[in-house]
């Protein structure tokens, strides 16, 4: 079969956008609602009374919420500097050394957001689970917080990179 020359450029586009659907998945949190979110949306949710806390309960939530501040000091810690170097990569050429300087110092800050989510994840599994403990919702609140605020600046970043 003989393809015209005005539809090989055609051609191509097809290809790539078969093989991009063959791609491995990445390695990035999903945006569907999670565990936690999907029973807070319900109409009608019962509001739970907290009971008194119990020591193993406090002791699971405290080193959670000392974990996620703690990793989001080192967060903010290199937020200036990934800032700069964006700013000095996101005009530069896709593939320059100013460019993928960026690119490697916005990853590095994503990582820096690994103690945050899984205390999230951990103090959301807390709550399904059905933990009644005065701690534990400011906890979830404040670690839910940070954790959007710390996506948010990622997702800037990211996107003054990828251009216009």
């Amino acid at each position: 079969m003989r393809i015209e020359p005005s539809h090989a450029r055609y051609a191509g586009l097809a290809a790539l956008l078969v093989a991009g659907g063959c791609a491995a998945p990445a390695d990035h949190p999903s945006l569907a609602p999670r565990p936690i979110e999907k029973i807070m949306a319900q109409p009608g949710s019962p509001e739970v009374a907290p009971e008194a806390a119990a020591p193993a309960t406090d002791a699971r939530i405290a080193p959670l919420l000392a974990a996620a501040r703690d990793g989001d000091a080192r967060f903010s810690d290199q937020v200036s500097a990934t800032r700069a170097l964006v700013t000095a990569g996101a005009g530069a050429a896709a593939g320059s050394e100013a460019w993928v300087q960026a690119e490697q110092a916005v990853t590095r800050l994503d990582a820096l957001r690994a103690p945050v989510t899984r205390a999230l994840a951990e103090l959301d599994a807390l709550v399904l689970a059905g933990v009644r403990d005065p701690a534990l919702a400011p906890a979830n609140a404040e670690v839910d917080m940070v954790d959007a605020r710390e996506r948010d600046e990622v997702d800037q970043l990211r996107s003054r990179l990828s251009g216009p």
